[in-house]
């Protein structure tokens, strides 16, 4: 293989995650669904194909099927899953089996509104109709929270006055409830 190859394959690498980036950015989901979803494409989440990968061998398996718990067995090809894709009440037809990768999914799926992760790896266990009900009310949730679009010629832009910086504290941004 010359250097040229070499090259185009990680050309078409970078396009194909710029992409795949720029569909999860233009998702119109909860800015947490677009992180969660990320973390999926990019290997972050602790399923078992990455806690194998540290050298975590225990709890590797899907808990609903026993197979080994991978980011495409889990979202599209356990077969709890697809009982939830089955029961799908979207205009679209979306046959999860199709798709080879969580990847492909994403971007043939765009038009979905969510995709079914509550219940899949908490410690609870919850039917596909009761994880399909909690999809799709929070997306209305989330939906109905976001502000309304004012269509005004005028648009001011107001600064707001930022708080003196502390000088002897700690100041720690998360995004975690706490007990």
């Amino acid at each position: 293989m010359n250097q040229g190859e070499g090259r185009n394959i990680t050309e078409a690498q970078r396009i194909s995650e710029q992409t795949v980036n720029k569909e999860i950015c233009a998702s119109k989901v909860s800015p947490k669904m677009q992180l969660f979803t990320w973390k999926i494409i990019n290997g972050a989440l602790p399923l078992g194909e990455n806690l194998a990968k540290r050298g975590m061998l225990n709890n590797i398996s899907c808990r609903h099927c026993g197979e080994l718990e991978t980011a495409d067995h889990l979202f599209l090809h356990c077969n709890f899953t697809r009982q939830i894709w089955e029961a799908n009440i979207w205009k679209q037809d979306f046959n999860p089996s199709d798709c080879l990768s969580f990847t492909t999914a994403l971007l043939s799926s765009s038009k979905l509104t969510t995709l079914p992760p509550l219940g899949v790896t908490e410690t609870l266990m919850f039917s596909p109709t009761e994880i399909l009900s909690k999809a799709i009310s929070s997306a209305r949730e989330w939906i109905a929270a976001q502000p309304r679009v004012q269509s005004s010629r005028s648009t001011q832009t107001t600064s707001v006055p930022r708080p003196p910086h502390a000088t002897t504290g700690t100041v720690c941004f998360t995004d975690a409830a706490w007990s």
